[in-house]
């Protein structure tokens, strides 16, 4: 899969999640394009460090990517217990319908291919702390990583460029 650059690639990989511009989610696009997929291990959610999510709900052409994501980010640190030690097993999901912060124009976390990972790390707004060998392996996936953007977004990975 080729990574997009800007609206109408990524509409023309991975399709439009707002059809008619109602701002409500396509059921067509819905059901043609978002899979259920479990993850390699259990991800505590941001929001209650309590609840766990054993699958990611995103695009069908973006969910292996994001399950070899956290496949090789565990095999870099030695598994998943010690992921949990270093409290790298929190994430902030994947799909999402919304606009973007502060934006009138779709989130890409609305087409299901961007997820936010370790947010206690890589806070929206401030410089991010996530280790530089997990930005590595996303990169070395097609991940563009939202850490060094002129406001920062380092929990945010995203299968796509210029938009």
């Amino acid at each position: 899969m080729r990574i997009p650059s800007g609206l109408n690639e990524i509409k023309s990989v991975y399709g439009d999640p707002d059809r008619n511009h109602d701002f409500a989610p396509d059921p067509d696009f819905t059901r043609r394009n978002l899979v259920k997929v479990p993850l390699p291990y259990p991800l505590r959610l941001s929001w209650n460090l309590d609840l766990v999510s054993r699958n990611l709900y995103g695009h069908r052409l973006a969910a292996p990517r994001i399950y070899t994501f956290f496949d090789q980010v565990a095999g870099y640190y030695g598994g998943y217990q010690k992921m949990k030690e270093l409290d790298l097993d929190i994430w902030g999901g994947c799909y999402q319908f919304r606009s973007k912060r502060g934006g009138r124009s779709l989130s890409v976390h609305a087409w299901g291919m961007a997820f936010d990972y370790l947010p206690h790390l890589g806070p929206f707004g401030k410089r991010s702390r996530i280790p530089a060998e997990i930005v590595a392996i996303g990169e070395s996936l097609g991940f563009e990583n939202g850490g060094t953007w002129s406001v920062p977004d380092g929990m945010h990975f995203q299968l796509c460029r210029d938009y």
